[in-house]
């Protein structure tokens, strides 16, 4: 689902696109790469699931995955950042003993970096859950009407 969604956003927004991996759990890339040429040859996952976007190659996605390790990538050390302080946000959602001033401060930089801000909920933040409450719990602690 995520790269599909990368896939949208580089057809509106972008020439080119390259995906950059940390390197995977015991060498094994295969499920990556196969996912990833059924994207970029057929427009389809796996389980054949269509592509919205169409295929990756189309829309200037490089015919390959990069792979590397965390210590040598600027690219991984910075999104690890920003998820890592989204979670650490949310998290104080459904858990308020855990929050603070500077976890709000850091996740007030990042959320207008999201697709579709202010109305952001479910377009460049996507939270999966069953829970209609905890969705509504999301809605009003992020401030989206």
């Amino acid at each position: 689902m995520g790269l599909q969604r990368f896939g949208l956003e580089t057809k509106v927004n972008s020439e080119s696109a390259s995906i950059i991996l940390d390197w995977p759990d015991k060498n094994d890339n295969s499920k990556f790469n196969l996912e990833y040429a059924s994207a970029y040859n057929n427009a389809k996952s796996t389980k054949g699931n269509k592509y919205n976007c169409g295929k990756l190659s189309n829309i200037g996605f490089n015919d390959s995955i990069f792979y590397t390790t965390m210590i040598n990538s600027t690219a991984l050390q910075i999104t690890d950042i920003i998820v890592g302080a989204t979670r650490e946000y949310l998290e104080t959602i459904t858990k308020p003993e855990k929050s603070t001033e500077f976890k709000t401060e850091i996740f007030g930089l990042i959320k207008p970096k999201f697709r579709g801000y202010p109305d952001y909920l479910q377009k460049g933040l996507i939270i999966s859950s069953n829970s209609p409450t905890i969705f509504r719990e999301m809605k009003n602690k992020l401030d989206i009407v």
